[in-house]
C-alpha cells in the first residue's frame, strides 16, 4: 500500500482481502485505497460487502483516500445494514464534496436529474448527514431551497433543528420556497407548526395559501381541536377566502361548535364561503345538517347547489332523490351529472330510479336521465338506454349510446348496430365509440362500412374502433385509410393499425407519423384515450415514433429507459438505462429486468439488471433470480448473484453456492465465500 504498486491489486484481491482475519482485511482495504486504480476500486466494491462492519468502515475510509471518483460506489452504502457505516459515508460523501454536487444538480433543468438528486440527498439525510442539508435552505438559487424542503420532508424527522429551518423557509421571499416549506410541515404532521401555518393562510400568493390549508388538513383532530376557537374566528375574517380556508379545516374537528360554524357560514355573502361550508357539512352525518344541506339546493349560486348535492351524496339522505331527479332537468353539465351520480348513490338499484324518471320531460330532463341510468350496470338500466336510443333528441340519442358502452349483452349491441345508421353523425360517433368499448366481433363488418362514411369525424372513429375489435380482416380498410387526405384520419388509422399490432404497415404508419399534423392529431386523439390504449400504441410504435405524447416528463423518462433496454445496440447505453430503473425505485417493470437478466449479451448489463432487481423486486423474486444467475457464463454475473444471495441470507441457496464453490474462479469463490458467511452469520 505505501509503495501504491498497481501490479499488487491482484495479490491484494485473491489473497488478504478473504483472509480470514478481519485485521488483514482491513489493511488490505486501506492498501487498495493508496493503490487508487480502476482495478483498485472494483476489488474495494467487493470489501463493502465484507460480513464485518469494522471492515466495511475501514473499506469506506479507503475508498475516500481515492477521492470523488468514488463517489458513485459509496451511493451503496448509504443502506448499509450498520448505522455507522450509513454515518460515516454520509461524512466522507460530503467531504468529497458530494452533497454540494447534489444540491448543485437541483437547479438542473432536467426534471430527472432533479428527482435523481433528490433521491440521493434524502438518503444522506437519513444516514444522519442534516446540516449540509439545512445549509442548503439558504442557497442563493431558490430552485435549490424548495427542493431541499421536499427532501426534508421525505425524512420524517421533526427534530427542532428541522423545524426551525422549516419555520424560516415559510417566510422565504419567494413564493415556490414558501409554498413547498409549508407543506413539508404538513408532511410531518408538526402541530407545533400550526400557528406558523395559520399565518400562511393570509399569503400573498394563492399557491402558498392552499399549501397552507392542505397542510393543516394533515394534522391530527385533537391537535387541531386544540387551536379551534382560532380557527372560528378565521370564519369571521373580513377576508374571503380565509373564511373559506377555515370552513375546509372545520370539517376535520369532530365538534359541536364546528358544525354551528358551518351552518351559521351559510348565510354567508359569499358564494365560495357557503359553497365550502356545504361541502364541510357533509363531514357531519346528522339529519339537522343534511336538512340545512337540502335547502341548500335552493341557493341562487350554481357553485352553492353543486356543493349540495356532492354533500347530499356524501350524507346518505335518500330523502332527497325527489329533489335531485328536479335537478337532472338542467342544463348546466356539472350540476346535472352530480345529481345523476347522487341518485344512482342514493337510490339502490335501477328500478327505484326509473320510477321516477317519468317526471322528466323536457330534453334535458331526458338526458340527465341517461346520465344517471348511466351508473347502473343492471339488465333493466340497460332496456332503458336501448329505449333512449329512439328518443327525438339527437343529444339524448348520443348520451344513450355512449353510456351503452358499458353492457355487453347481445341486445345491446344489435341497438348500437342500428344506431350506426342514424342521420346525425355524433349519434353514429358514440355507437362507433361504445362498439369499441364493447370489442363486439360480430360489429365488424358495419364498423368496416362506417370507415367509408362520408363524414371525416366518423371515419376516424371508425378506424380507432377496428383496432380495438381486433380482427386482423380490418388491415385493408385501415391501410386505405392511411393514405386519406385528411392527417386526423390517417392518424386515427395509424393508431387502428398500432391496435392490430400489423408489423406489415408499421413504415407506412412511420411515415405518416413523420408529418408534423398527423403526429398532433395522433396525441390528441390518445390523450381522450384509456391508459390501456395508450400502452399499446407506444409499445407497438416505441417511445420516439410517438415524440412526447401525453404521459407526464417521469413516466417519458421511465419509458425511455424501457426503450434503451429493449432496442438500443449499445451495451453502456442498455446498463445506465438499467440502473435508470433502479435509481427511480419503479417495480412495473421487473419481467423486462429479468428478461435483461436472462438474455442480454452484455455481461455488466446482466449483472446491473440483478442489482436494480435487488432495489425493486420482492425477496422471493430477487433470490429466485440470483439462484438463477449462479449459472450464468460469466463469472462476474454469477459474482453478483452471489453477494445478492448473501444479503438476503436464504439458507435455501445453501446447497447452490457449496456446488458452485467446487466450480468457481478465485474472485468468484471469494463472492461465495462472503454469501456463506452471511447466510451463516460466521467469518468467511
Amino acid at each position: 500500500g505505501e509503495i501504491a504498486d498497481h501490479r499488487a491489486v491482484n495479490a491484494l484481491l485473491e489473497g488478504t482481502l478473504r483472509d480470514p482475519s478481519a485485521l488483514v482485511r482491513m489493511e488490505a482495504a486501506v492498501a487498495l485505497g493508496k493503490i487508487g486504480d480502476e482495478k483498485a476500486l472494483e476489488a474495494l466494491q467487493l470489501a463493502l460487502t465484507d460480513p464485518d462492519p469494522v471492515v466495511r468502515l475501514r473499506t469506506i475510509e479507503a475508498l475516500e483516500m481515492i477521492g470523488p471518483s468514488a463517489g458513485e460506489l459509496l451511493e451503496g452504502s448509504l443502506t448499509d445494514d450498520d448505522p455507522e457505516v450509513r454515518r460515516q459515508t454520509a461524512a466522507v460523501l460530503e467531504r468529497l464534496g458530494y452533497v454540494q454536487a447534489q444540491l448543485d444538480r437541483l437547479k438542473s433543468e432536467n426534471a430527472i436529474e432533479r428527482a435523481m438528486a433528490r433521491r440521493k440527498l434524502t438518503l444522506i439525510g437519513k444516514a444522519g448527514l442534516r446540516e449540509s442539508l439545512l445549509a442548503g435552505l439558504h442557497d442563493p438559487d431558490f430552485r435549490v431551497r424548495a427542493q431541499v424542503c421536499q427532501v426534508l420532508a421525505e425524512l420524517g424527522e421533526k427534530s427542532p433543528g428541522i423545524l426551525e429551518a422549516l419555520y424560516l423557509a415559510t417566510s422565504d421571499r419567494e413564493w415556490s420556497v414558501r409554498a413547498q416549506a409549508v407543506t413539508a410541515l404538513g408532511r410531518l404532521r408538526a402541530k407545533e407548526a400550526l400557528p406558523r401555518l395559520l399565518e400562511r393562510l393570509g399569503d400573498e400568493e394563492a399557491i402558498v395559501r392552499e399549501a397552507a390549508v392542505a397542510a393543516i388538513a394533515e394534522m391530527e383532530a385533537a391537535d387541531l381541536t386544540a387551536f379551534l376557537p382560532q380557527f372560528l374566528n378565521l370564519l369571521r375574517d373580513p377576508n374571503a377566502w380565509i373564511r373559506a380556508a377555515a370552513a375546509t379545516i372545520l370539517q376535520r374537528i369532530p365538534d359541536a361548535r364546528a358544525q354551528e360554524a358551518l351552518l351559521e357560514a351559510l348565510k354567508d355573502p359569499v358564494e365560495d364561503v357557503r359553497a365550502q361550508a356545504i361541502h364541510s357539512l357533509g363531514a357531519f352525518p346528522e339529519t339537522r345538517v343534511a336538512r340545512a344541506v337540502l335547502a341548500a339546493l335552493e341557493d341562487p349560486s350554481p357553485l352553492v347547489r353543486l356543493a349540495a348535492v356532492r354533500s347530499l351524496k356524501r350524507l346518505g339522505y335518500r330523502e332527497a332523490i325527489g329533489a335531485l331527479v328536479k335537478l337532472l332537468d338542467t342544463t348546466d353539465e356539472d350540476l346535472q351529472g352530480a345529481a345523476a351520480d347522487a341518485l344512482a348513490h342514493l337510490a339502490g338499484d335501477a328500478r327505484a330510479l326509473i320510477q321516477e324518471l317519468p317526471k322528466l320531460s323536457s330534453e334535458a330532463g331526458r338526458r340527465g336521465a341517461v346520465r344517471a341510468l348511466a351508473h347502473y350496470r343492471e339488465t333493466v338500466a340497460a332496456d332503458a338506454l336501448c329505449a333512449f336510443l329512439r328518443d327525438p333528441s339527437a343529444r339524448v340519442r348520443e348520451a344513450a349510446a355512449r353510456a351503452l358502452g358499458q353492457y355487453r349483452e347481445r341486445r345491446v349491441v344489435a341497438a348500437l348496430l342500428v344506431a350506426l345508421n342514424d342521420p346525425v353523425e355524433s349519434v353514429r360517433i358514440a355507437a362507433l365509440d361504445a362498439l369499441g368499448e364493447i370489442g363486439a366481433a360480430e360489429a365488424l363488418d358495419a364498423v368496416m362500412k362506417a370507415t367509408r362514411d362520408p363524414n371525416d369525424r366518423v371515419k376516424q372513429h371508425a378506424a380507432v374502433c377496428l383496432g380495438k375489435l381486433g380482427d386482423s380482416k380490418a388491415q385493408v380498410p385501415l391501410a386505405e385509410l392511411l393514405n386519406a387526405p385528411s392527417p386526423p384520419v390517417q392518424a386515427a388509422a395509424a393508431i387502428g393499425l398500432a391496435l392490430l399490432r400489423s408489423t406489415a404497415h408499421v413504415p407506412d404508419i412511420l411515415a405518416r407519423l413523420k408529418d408534423p399534423q398527423v403526429r398532433a392529431a395522433a396525441r390528441a386523439w390518445l390523450e381522450r384515450e384509456s391508459e390501456e390504449t395508450i400502452a399499446r400504441v407506444r409499445a407497438f410504435l416505441h417511445i420516439e415514433a410517438l415524440d412526447d405524447l401525453v404521459l407526464p416528463d417521469f413516466e417519458r423518462m421511465i419509458e425511455h429507459y424501457v426503450h434503451i433496454v429493449r432496442h438500443s445496440q449499445d451495451g453502456d447505453a442498455r446498463r445506465h438505462a438499467v440502473q435508470g430503473l433502479g435509481l427511480v425505485g419503479d417495480a412495473r417493470y421487473l419481467t423486462l429486468l429479468q428478461e435483461t437478466l436472462a438474455r442480454d449479451p452484455d455481461a455488466r448489463v446482466r449483472a446491473e439488471a440483478l442489482r436494480t432487481l435487488a432495489r425493486v423486486a420482492p425477496p422471493s423474486d430477487v433470490s429466485a433470480a440470483a439462484l438463477t444467475a449462479l449459472r450464468d457464463p460469466d463469472h462476474g454475473v454469477r459474482a453478483e448473484a452471489a453477494r445478492q444471495l448473501g444479503r438476503l441470507r436464504d439458507p435455501k441457496a445453501t446447497d447452490h453456492l457449496l456446488e458452485q464453490l467446487a466450480l468457481a474462479e478465485p474472485s468468484y469463490r471469494e463472492a461465495i465465500a462472503h454469501a456463506l458467511a452471511a447466510i451463516f452469520q460466521k467469518d468467511p
